[in-house]
């Protein structure tokens, strides 16, 4: 027999792009699948959608499990669907992203094979100016057990594409409830250092990305905010895995190396050169002085001699906060 698979899509006010993400599970070509919804507390008229919805879910074969919750963020969300699930396997979608019909089927056969403990894929990312494969560039999947390769950004898999044991969930714990954004960057560190992987090199979903919608960059204060949420992630990883005997130091380095290097920019490109040059001495204390960190010592001796004519760095090939961001 078949294991049970539960996708997961946690919800907030996107009844309408939920209808579309609600199909795409139902279209499924593996069964026996079960359909978790989390209604994150929202104010629109999603529990008259799913309750409209049920009929259909239930003719397709597809279990329903509908839960609302109050409002608590995307994280909580997450874990709230986790426990109301009933899969030995499963996975997430969120509201406004879609899978391929043979994501389940392709990833639940590829762990039989193996038997690792998260199957991972390529997504779609479809952009405000194009389509491209995520993971893109010279970033691979996550296959093997390498936690040193996802702390160090080698390897890579989106939260959304992975098929999950669930025993692995208890294992990891919960998403941490201080992190407003990138929660899954965090959580997925830690699983990377329990959980061995494999890996079905084929685009099996989409992942709608819009900069300005998904993370609020609409000026380079925007930016910066989320670059605190993201320095915040870089310590906790360190933080929660760095007593762990497969923690590999050099990969969180060369990690946050390139973090701070950009955080640093970024501050410059502001105007803000006192917080960049705090922000750069920390970055070289926290990495012994990494590349690409040194280099950054004539930029802040150029944006300390703009500021003093009341002009600030400018980013070389871009010219707004978003454009930046993506």
């Amino acid at each position: 027999m078949q294991p049970l698979v539960s996708i997961i899509i946690p919800t907030y006010n996107r009844s309408g792009l939920l209808k579309r993400a609600i199909r795409s599970v139902l279209e499924q070509d593996y069964r026996p699948l079960e359909l978790v919804v989390v209604d994150d507390g929202g104010t629109d008229d999603t529990p008259a959608v799913l309750q409209g919805l049920r009929p259909s879910v239930v003719e397709a074969g597809v279990a329903p499990v509908f839960v609302r919750k109050e409002n608590g963020g995307l994280g909580r969300a997450r874990q709230a669907g986790v426990e109301a699930s009933h899969g030995e396997l499963f996975g997430w979608l969120d509201d406004d992203d879609t899978f391929e019909v043979a994501k389940t089927r392709k990833q639940v056969a590829r762990l039989q094979e193996t038997g690792a403990d998260v199957c991972c894929c390529y997504l779609t990312k479809v952009t405000p100016t194009g389509n491209e494969r995520h993971p893109a560039g010279k970033k691979r999947l996550m296959t093997g057990f390498d936690p040193g390769a996802y702390v160090s950004g080698a390897a890579y898999a989106h939260i959304n594409s992975m098929l999950i044991r669930r025993g692995k969930f208890d294992e990891v714990g919960e998403f941490d409830p201080e992190l407003k954004l990138s929660q899954d960057v965090e959580w997925c560190a830690r699983l990377a250092h329990l959980a061995t992987f494999c890996a079905v090199e084929e685009e099996l979903g989409t992942w709608d990305f819009n900069p300005a919608a998904a993370t609020r960059v609409n000026s380079m204060e925007d930016l910066i905010r989320r670059d605190e949420y993201e320095e915040l992630v870089r310590l906790k990883m360190r933080e929660r895995n760095h007593k762990r005997s497969n923690w590999d130091q050099q990969a969180w380095v060369e990690r946050v190396a390139r973090d701070y290097d950009q955080f640093v920019k970024h501050l410059l490109y502001a105007g803000r050169v006192k917080d960049a040059r705090k922000k750069w001495e920390l970055g070289m204390e926290l990495t012994g002085g990494y590349s690409p960190l040194p280099r950054l010592r004539s930029k802040l001796r150029r944006a300390i001699v703009l500021a003093l004519f009341g002009r600030k760095l400018k980013h070389p090939k871009f010219d707004t906060a978003e454009e930046i961001s993506m």
